[in-house]
């Protein structure tokens, strides 16, 4: 039997992984399962479908499976994928010996869901786009059939949605905590630049870590141009993409199917990828974005070694790069 392949995207918050969970699970052979590990934590139980994992018709065969013969298993098993996916077990991820009896649980926890989910979307590959890097590094070590995209959007864009969800009152986020106070906006910005920052140099430890089962992507360059983008990610995760890439092309709907976990665009039950609806300005200019001079300087303080590595320099696109790039 042909190995499954697990397509797994890795990045910071607010990256754009949402579309391109939706996008890639349109091609041949392929299932969107949405961001699969916070989707199976039970204070997020809705499907993109509107039902819970219990009444789901794709997702409840799966639970099914998975609890025959021990219908005790499922919980343990999702405890599990979801403890390893936290960022405090980055390092002992990354030390963690291929004898180690935990490591093995987890590989099989792993293969075992996706095979569940494969079989059920009657798909050889699978997309999870949960984004936790401590996951991709697990991946990218322990699970050869894996493929990786670290998928990278300009910070600038998550600091105009924080000063916005600050002005309006739904406040900031941050390790469980929800936050209000309008007058720390400039310290919440310079958090989510500094993880930003520190998020992505992790993704490229990563990417050191399977240079060869890794591939970038700067989502700006996918809303600028995403039929050159897709063919490139979808000859490095061999999928079929020709017929998606072609709708996408002429501005056809594409399914979104069913997705656990993930931002609001997961609940409708069809989408077009261009910039209106991707909420992306791919050839905007920092002017653009809205975002107040304070911020914008306080943001590219720490984050400009990346923003010279991922070719965005100055501007709110990436300059000279293309997807893939190393």
């Amino acid at each position: 039997m042909e190995e499954i392949r697990f397509i797994y995207i890795m990045g910071r918050g607010h990256s754009g992984s949402t579309a391109l969970d939706g996008l890639l699970g349109n091609a041949r052979d392929c299932f969107g399962a949405g961001e699969l590990i916070p989707g199976l934590e039970p204070d997020i139980p809705l499907c993109s479908c509107g039902e819970t994992i219990e009444t789901c018709p794709f997702w409840q065969p799966i639970k099914t499976r998975l609890c025959d013969p021990d219908p005790t298993r499922w919980r343990p098993l999702i405890t599990n994928l979801i403890a390893q996916a936290t960022i405090r077990r980055f390092l002992r991820t990354f030390w963690m010996r291929f004898d180690d009896p935990q490591k093995r649980s987890l590989v099989d926890d792993n293969r075992a869901l996706l095979e569940a989910i494969a079989e059920q979307a009657n798909a050889r590959s699978v997309v999870d786009s949960t984004k936790e890097i401590t996951r991709g590094l697990f991946l990218a070590r322990f699970l050869p059939s894996s493929r990786i995209i670290h998928l990278v959007r300009h910070p600038e864009s998550t600091a105009e949605s924080l000063v916005r969800r600050m002005n309006i009152g739904t406040g900031y986020k941050f390790q469980g905590t929800r936050y209000f106070n309008q007058s720390l906006t400039p310290l919440f910005v310079a958090m989510m630049s500094a993880t930003w920052t520190i998020g992505n140099l992790l993704c490229e430890i990563v990417r050191w870590t399977a240079p060869d089962r890794v591939m970038r992507v700067e989502y700006e360059t996918l809303a600028a141009d995403p039929v050159t983008t897709l063919e490139r990610v979808c000859r490095f995760l061999e999928l079929d993409g020709t017929e998606m890439i072609g709708r996408v092309e002429r501005g056809e709907t594409l399914a979104m199917g069913h997705k656990i976990g993930g931002n609001g665009m997961r609940m409708q039950h069809e989408f077009r990828f261009h910039a209106a609806t991707t909420s992306t300005n791919a050839q905007g200019t920092d002017s653009d974005r809205g975002l107040p001079p304070l911020y914008r300087w306080i943001c590219r303080l720490l984050t400009w070694p990346l923003l010279w590595r991922y070719g965005y320099l100055w501007s709110a696109s990436p300059v000279g790069t293309r997807a893939g790039s190393s």
